[in-house]
């Protein structure tokens, strides 16, 4: 039996043969683990709760060999409601939903590309005003012998001409692994 303590996170998927794969999250680090919680278990948990689980650890393995350490819910008490507020429900759910529409990093997009011999073209997005590119041509110098960057500017306070700008680049002859790199664009996930 394993006894942790951490904020309640309601996932946002159906129930499985009568259970949720729900989340906890620690209360001071982002770390989570996937609690497997019956309807009952969840009928008086709201997103936020401050939360002591009891349960026993349990593992899935998916299709790409990943091993997802699972805590089977036995017992759950509310410690304190709403420990965080809204703003970060809303973050851990953007973070929930990019993970579950299998979100990609982008070190490893490059490094799968460069693994297998090809040269990735990526888009740089800097603001209109910006003088960053100056110092990151001095961190990139070694990079780009393997990738090709291509430098675009647009008005960042201006939230048409970005999005513009972003569309256009998605639509881009860009590697289209690299299409993930783009969070904003949700078809590119």
């Amino acid at each position: 039996m394993v006894y942790l303590r951490g904020v309640y996170l309601a996932s946002g998927r159906q129930s499985y043969n009568g259970y949720f794969y729900d989340t906890l999250r620690d209360e001071d680090r982002q770390e989570e683990i996937t609690m497997y919680v019956t309807q009952q278990q969840r009928e008086n948990l709201k997103n936020g709760n401050l939360v002591n689980v009891g349960g026993v650890l349990g593992r899935n393995v998916n299709n790409r060999g990943q091993i997802q350490i699972i805590l089977n819910v036995s017992r759950i008490e509310i410690v304190q409601e709403q420990a965080i507020d809204e703003d970060e429900i809303k973050r851990m759910e953007l973070r929930q939903k990019k993970s579950s529409v299998r979100f990609k990093n982008v070190d490893s997009v490059l490094e799968q590309l460069l693994f297998t011999d090809q040269r990735p073209r990526v888009a740089l997005l800097f603001a209109t005003s910006s003088i960053t590119m100056s110092d990151f041509e001095a961190g990139i110098n070694a990079a780009k012998s393997a990738i090709d960057f291509m430098e675009y500017r647009a008005n960042f306070s201006n939230a048409r001409e970005l999005i513009s700008t972003l569309q256009a680049l998605d639509r881009g002859n860009f590697n289209k692994e690299s299409r993930i790199l783009n969070p904003i664009h949700q078809e590119s996930w």
